[in-house]
């Protein structure tokens, strides 16, 4: 595996593959910040890093970039490679949980702060499911990583003990606030404190609450702890928070997984 890349050890031996870029050497994946040529080359050689053939199709969250409405979850079949490409060669979606049995579509999102899900399902007849869930300050209070999973337990039927879920890296609470009219504060129940009139809040520790009590084991979920504000500070990676309040440089990295 290429030094810029990680994954998680509870995916591993699954029939995908999966990973994010990380590190000094990882550059910024989002044509927000950098020409789209540039970033098109720089994302196929994260593929092509993780074995992933860069002429797949490659699907990605993007609700920020849309003109269309999707819903919060997607379940996406080869009917979507007949939206038009990004300036980047990529498929954007406005959906923050997507999900999919097919082997031959890439499923990607470019984050900063935001933690990301990377998921993996089984139906009890054994059908595979994978998925990504955006998991930023408002789609965590919308309950969106409870709700993607009772999708795949209610909706797609699959077992829970086979859920696995690799969490990425996302900004801690010690960096991250919000104003009150922002959020449901009922909603974050031990995963917030009050500073100077501040409402810092636990990204993380509330996403993987809501993992659980959807049903997912806890010992099938691994988590990243590692701070994005921090280790942007350093070079690691990219901060919106960071780049906001301390004129740190934009970016994203890139987390993706395919079925084998």
């Amino acid at each position: 595996m290429a030094k810029n890349i990680v994954t998680f050890e509870n995916l591993s031996k699954l029939p995908i593959i999966h990973g994010f870029s990380w590190g000094r050497e990882a550059e910024n994946m989002s044509e927000g910040f950098d020409d789209p040529s540039i970033i098109q080359g720089r994302v196929a050689n994260f593929l092509n890093s993780l074995n992933i053939s860069s002429n797949l199709p490659i699907v990605r969250i993007s609700p920020d970039n849309v003109s269309f409405h999707d819903p919060d979850i997607l379940e996406l079949s080869k009917e979507i490679l007949k939206r038009k490409l990004s300036d980047a060669g990529e498929i954007e979606v406005g959906a923050n949980a997507i999900f999919t049995k097919e082997k031959d579509i890439v499923l990607t999102v470019k984050p900063a702060d935001c933690a990301i899900c990377i998921v993996y399902a089984e139906t009890q007849e054994g059908e595979i499911y994978i998925g990504l869930i955006h998991c930023s300050a408002w789609t965590t209070d919308k309950l969106l990583p409870l709700n993607a999973i009772e999708y795949l337990l209610k909706v797609k039927l699959t077992n829970r003990a086979k859920i696995k879920i690799g969490i990425t890296p996302a900004i801690s609470q010690d960096f991250f606030y919000v104003s009150k009219k922002d959020i449901n504060l009922s909603n974050w129940g031990g995963f917030l404190k009050e500073e100077d009139g501040k409402i810092f809040i636990d990204i993380v520790g509330n996403v993987t609450k809501q993992l659980k009590e959807a049903g997912v084991p806890e010992n099938n979920i691994e988590t990243s702890l590692v701070d994005t504000f921090a280790h942007a500070m350093e070079g690691n990676t990219f901060s919106h928070r960071l780049s906001r309040d301390e004129n740190f440089p934009e970016g994203r990295y890139i987390v993706a997984v395919k079925l084998k």
